[in-house]
């Protein structure tokens, strides 16, 4: 069994300006914040979750195809929020925008060949974006409050743009230190 997602790839400076903003979230003394490393640093299209290999090499099969018909995305990092959106936060990220149309479209259509394989969705609205910290459970509420308003204390100019060129499957290994990544496939997106 595997734990699986496929995600967009992000550059590698992407990934260091990310990484960059949950260093200076760590710094601020939140107790329970546990940054994403960089190369924790992916944009999801579709959490697979707990599945065997078969599975995985299925809906990479099906996958393939599907990030070969679709353009190199055009993305920007946008404005840092928390989720959820109301109340004690658990998550704190980039958003992504620009060409959120296409990534739409390419999300939805690797959700529907995963469901046709067994893999249920998650019934919730996406929202691009880049993790950078979680909130450990056992966190206290009001540390869950500070993380929203930390956000509005990162030195981060949003607004850079970058190409996304490839899909990855990915499988990840959680370890109390944070999860472990391993690219598992790649799948390129077409260039126009």
């Amino acid at each position: 069994m595997l734990r699986a997602f496929l995600a967009v790839e992000v550059p590698e400076d992407v990934k260091a300006i990310v990484s960059d903003l949950a260093r200076q979230l760590e710094g601020m003394g939140l107790q329970g914040l546990r940054r994403v490393r960089p190369d924790g640093v992916h944009l999801t299209l579709k959490f697979l979750g707990n599945v065997s290999v078969d599975v995985a090499s299925s809906v990479a099969s099906e996958a393939a195809p599907i990030a070969s018909a679709a353009p190199v995305l055009r993305l920007r990092l946008a404005e840092a929020g928390v989720f959820p959106e109301y109340g004690p936060a658990r998550v704190a990220w980039v958003g992504v925008d620009g060409d959120t149309a296409q990534l739409e479209g390419l999300r939805l259509r690797i959700e529907a060949a995963a469901e046709k394989l067994g893999v249920p969705g998650d019934g919730r609205s996406f929202t691009p974006h880049l993790t950078l910290a979680r909130v450990g459970s056992r966190a206290p509420t009001s540390e869950r409050r500070s993380l929203r308003e930390a956000l509005g204390s990162l030195s981060y100019e949003p607004g850079r743009t970058f190409e996304a060129a490839s899909v990855v499957l990915m499988s990840s290994t959680l370890r109390p230190a944070g999860a472990v990544y391993r690219q598992l496939a790649r799948f390129p997106l077409r260039a126009d």
